[in-house]
């Protein structure tokens, strides 16, 4: 019998994660990564069968080795998002803010900010991230905290700024 390669293998982790078998393609994707340990593909599906079985502290684990290895891309964001609020630890923090300090940073200081009753200051922090782009989830959190102290028309005008055809629209 010939053994699979790493692409054969990703193949049949596609066809299990297409069959809503996550347990099946993380188990695929250990083999893969085991012998091909900066498998991007493979670590994207694993990542991806994690968070869909609740595996939230192994997710963000590989999301920030991902984050490592090839650098705060926006897939990486995507799997940021889908993470519940502040799901670092404080080593784990630290090395993504180094991979995108003006972004990771600021965002993840206001939430815990935010979470500390500390709204204002979380309001000054969001503000420094959003020079020169304008990022749904730095919208979407400044929002919330304007409405939280009660400046509803300021959190209207932060949601207005994202567009139509963002998928958090």
């Amino acid at each position: 019998m010939i053994p699979l390669g790493a692409n054969s293998l990703r193949n049949r982790a596609e066809r299990h994660r297409c069959d809503g078998n996550h347990l099946a393609v993380i188990s695929v994707c250990q083999r893969v990564l085991a012998n091909q340990p900066n498998f991007v593909p493979a670590i994207d599906l694993m990542i991806e069968a994690r968070l869909a079985v609740g595996r939230t502290r192994s997710a963000t684990a590989q999301i920030v080795d991902r984050i490592d290895l090839i650098g705060l891309d926006n897939r990486s964001k995507g799997f940021i998002r889908r993470l519940p609020p502040s799901p670092f630890t404080t080593a784990q923090l630290h090395r993504v803010m180094r991979a995108d300090p003006s972004w990771t940073g600021r965002l993840e200081i206001a939430r815990r900010l935010q979470a500390e009753g500390s709204r204002k200051e979380a309001l000054k922090r969001l503000k420094g991230a959003q020079r020169g782009v304008v990022s749904t989830e730095i919208s979407l959190l400044t929002a919330a905290i304007q409405a939280e102290l009660g400046l509803r028309k300021a959190a209207l005008e932060s949601l207005s700024k994202i567009g139509q055809g963002d998928p958090q629209y």
